[in-house]
């Protein structure tokens, strides 16, 4: 990639693919943790409805004596 009114040199390239290659790998970084957010949110839900009783399900408690 040529600079404005300069020459084009192999470091500029250099400098460039680097910039792209962080750019990629934050992108990645920034869609798996959202992909894992979204799975704790499910298993957050999840636990959720299974330490709630479904409706007419609940159990009464029985009398000792």
């Amino acid at each position: 990639m040529a600079s404005p009114g300069g020459a084009h040199t192999p470091e500029a390239d250099d400098v460039v693919q680097a910039e792209a290659a962080e750019a990629a790998a934050a992108v990645h970084k920034a869609q798996r943790n959202a992909a894992r957010a979204v799975e704790f949110q499910a298993l957050r839900e999840l636990g959720t409805r299974r330490g709630r009783p479904n409706p007419g399900t609940e159990t009464k408690p029985c009398a000792t004596s």
